[in-house]
């Protein structure tokens, strides 16, 4: 009863090997099982809740901010530091409309990625420069055969990779590009 009113952490009298006892044993695990399922349903919410007010913030910093190089850099190091991500990459389409220039980056080689002053051309056989031809979104993992993952000697701990299309209706603005660790981030 006290389980059926919520209480998960009560627990049947396991007293003897009998019936009664292997029914008490299984209702016992039941209910571990069951709390643990409510613990990781609530963790999911409180991560879900955060990543949803980081992308708040960030709505209301596109608002406010008039400063392009500014909004780049705090919404590069907002993404990365919300979401909790390795490396976080924005670029931009070139004067011309056929490349996508690097504007800014956070993260694990953020500084030398910038200093290199990486570009793709549109279509070209890149991670950045797919998703700028097709305007659609990519995962490429480092644990598959995937040729739009390239190892990357600035970010060692890359295992996923997801680029993004930044576009307004059908014009692209640019690629936000977005490194884990985990296996299976994205």
């Amino acid at each position: 009863r006290r389980v059926s009113d919520g209480d998960l952490s009560a627990r049947a009298d396991v007293t003897s090997g009998d019936e009664r006892g292997q029914l008490a044993s299984a209702f016992n695990l039941m209910t571990d099982r069951l709390q643990e399922a409510l613990h990781e349903l609530d963790q999911r919410v409180q991560s879900r809740t955060a990543q949803l007010q980081a992308t708040a913030e960030i709505s209301r910093l596109t608002a406010i901010i008039r400063d392009v190089p500014e909004l780049l850099r705090q919404t590069t190091e907002l993404i990365r530091d919300r979401f909790d991500f390795y490396h976080v990459s924005i670029y931009l389409l070139d004067a011309h409309g056929a490349g996508l220039v690097l504007r800014d980056a956070a993260g694990v080689g953020a500084e030398a990625r910038l200093a290199h002053g990486q570009s793709y051309v549109i279509g070209s056989r890149s991670l950045v420069g797919w998703v700028g031809q097709r305007r659609q979104a990519r995962i490429a993992y480092a644990d598959s055969a995937d040729a739009y993952f390239s190892a990357d000697p600035d970010l060692p701990e890359a295992k996923s990779i997801l680029a993004l299309p930044l576009a307004v209706g059908d014009r692209l603005l640019g690629v936000l590009k977005l490194f884990s660790r985990d296996d299976d981030a994205f």
